[in-house]
């Protein structure tokens, strides 16, 4: 987080009162978010690449996590009255554990979404470049 901050920094000091300077400083912060992303990118691929080259729990502790919680909510609110069953008290903490762990799935999903389309785009942005 330093660099990203020190690297805007050095740009901002470049920064001059003439609209080509401004122009030119622009592309160069691009470049420099552009260059970071990548690196960012490159670092969550390597995560996903060790979690998954990783043991059986590692791959697979989010869906453990979501079929726990579903296991629960199906045995009280299925299973238990249909076979006249002691019903769990789900307390509030359950719940916001609950709501929190769905959150973070959607979240970290929908990012590792995002991360795929965006490198996608750049690639082929990057191809017609080329060409």
């Amino acid at each position: 987080m330093q660099q990203v901050i020190n690297s805007i920094g050095n740009v901002i000091d470049k920064i001059g009162t003439s609209g080509d300077s401004l122009f030119t400083n622009k592309e160069e912060l691009q470049s420099k978010l552009n260059e970071i992303k990548r690196d960012l990118t490159f670092a969550q691929k390597e995560v996903r690449l060790a979690e998954a080259h990783g043991n059986w729990m590692q791959r697979s502790w989010r869906p453990l996590a979501g079929l726990v919680f579903a296991i629960i909510l199906i045995y009280n609110f299925v299973v238990a009255n249909i076979f006249s069953l002691n019903i769990t008290e789900l307390t509030p903490e359950y719940w916001n554990t609950f709501s929190v762990i769905l959150g973070v799935f959607g979240l970290t999903r929908g990012i590792e979404k995002s991360v795929k389309v965006a490198n996608n785009f750049m690639g082929r942005r990057n191809r017609r470049e080329k060409n």
